[in-house]
């Protein structure tokens, strides 16, 4: 196990870093070319295909983290990125596969899409057509349902992972905030987060995420702080019984899709310890999660550095959007004050100041050599102690002498 003191956690937060910039150098060698300076990214890092595959969820994958990164909208790997998933998005030519095979009826790809018009905005005033688009799809009194080809061929039924990545698509938009419809999808998250027996790993986390978005609304939604906390409590939880051996595992949402009227069902997968991770993190760290979001850092950082990129396990591939979510994670990692990340029973030793840790270190070594000195005493006299007193002063002899070398241990850890 590994003894998280704040000079540790700091050492995490440089190697974090590191781990962002192989991130980005992974999406800027792998960006694909294409006709009149566009851009674009595949599903997946280092594909051999002769025909090099790309789509939308790549490419907003790729626009996200070079913006996160601090790359820019001038950029032209982001600016021609962005162009072609405008024009994917916009032209109806029968040559743009993405209009042709109605991509962007899946809510997925239009929320991607979004996501990667306003990664660079604090705020946005004025909708885009894509965001107009998607609020037009919320379904009356509910949430977002996961396809629409039209009116008459659509998901009727509101879902929680669809509408949690539309709430997160339209965080910026401060306008849409102040709407009804607004209010009432997320009214929907909140009762279908409480109400859902056992809802999937990713569904908490993504939750958990919009609400964090929305929590302005706590005075027209009554019901948003306790579903938070439900919903964190739940996830936490699963987190405190989570194998380490398990990390980076991922699960997959299936989902409805229509094709000019021909149903079928697509798939997404969705790290789970990632996204518990960066939830834990967006609603404050709290004390019982630390160790958790620790681990999990430390399990894709070391992965990243050491592999040159995290390799899905159950996908067998480096994953575009998978290292999105990571970069998103290490994002929101580095910007938290180090002692709102040291896990108990550190906390108290590791922010100690240097003179109170020496001390506390004597005090438990006096502990334990007064019941040694009269354990001592007690065998090189003829009078031996009573048993209660040869227990007590050996107890106090085991206890002060442990917890003398375990804070000698951490300080040395301290410093490694």
């Amino acid at each position: 196990m590994i003894v998280w003191t704040q000079s540790r956690i700091r050492r995490l937060m440089e190697q974090a870093r590191q781990a962002r910039g192989a991130i980005e150098s992974l999406f800027v060698d792998d960006a694909i070319s294409q006709p009149d300076s566009k851009w674009a990214w595949g599903q997946f890092f280092h594909d051999t295909r002769e025909h090099k595959q790309y789509g939308i969820y790549g490419t907003s994958a790729g626009t996200q983290v070079l913006i996160l990164a601090g790359r820019g909208p001038g950029n032209r790997h982001v600016l021609g990125a962005r162009k072609l998933l405008q024009e994917s998005y916009t032209s109806q030519d029968q040559n743009n596969r993405f209009y042709k095979d109605h991509h962007y009826h899946l809510i997925y790809k239009l929320t991607s899409l979004i996501e990667a018009e306003i990664a660079d905005q604090e705020m946005i005033a004025e909708p885009s057509a894509a965001m107009r688009d998607l609020i037009s799809r919320l379904l009356p009194e509910q949430g977002w349902g996961e396809f629409r080809n039209s009116d008459s061929d659509r998901d009727i039924e509101s879902r929680i992972t669809s509408t949690a990545v539309a709430l997160l698509a339209l965080r910026k938009y401060r306008a849409f905030r102040g709407t009804h419809e607004c209010e009432k999808a997320v009214t929907w998250l909140c009762r279908r987060l409480t109400e859902k027996a056992a809802p999937a790993i990713y569904e908490l986390g993504l939750g958990i995420l919009a609400l964090t978005e929305y929590r302005g609304l706590g005075d027209r939604v009554a019901t948003l702080d306790e579903t938070l906390a439900l919903a964190t409590s739940r996830l936490t939880e699963w987190a405190q019984s989570r194998k380490r051996i398990l990390l980076g595992a991922d699960e997959s949402h299936h989902y409805p899709a229509s094709c000019d009227g021909s149903r079928g069902n697509r798939y997404l997968f969705f790290l789970p310890d990632c996204l518990a991770a960066l939830a834990f993190l967006k609603v404050g760290c709290p004390q019982r999660t630390r160790r958790y979001v620790l681990n999990v850092v430390h399990f894709f950082v070391t992965n990243i550095i050491n592999k040159r990129g995290f390799r899905s396990v159950s996908r067998n591939h480096f994953c575009t959007v998978d290292h999105l979510w990571v970069y998103k994670l290490l994002s929101e990692f580095e910007v938290v004050e180090v002692s709102n990340l040291l896990p108990q029973p550190y906390y108290s030793w590791a922010t100690m100041p240097r003179l109170a840790k020496v001390v506390t270190s004597l005090v438990f070594l006096g502990i334990g050599a007064i019941g040694l000195y009269f354990n001592s005493l007690s065998a090189q006299s003829r009078q031996p102690l009573s048993s209660w007193k040869f227990v007590f002063f050996s107890a106090l002899t085991a206890v002060g002498l442990a917890l003398f070398s375990r804070s000698v241990w951490e300080h040395i850890q301290g410093k490694n």
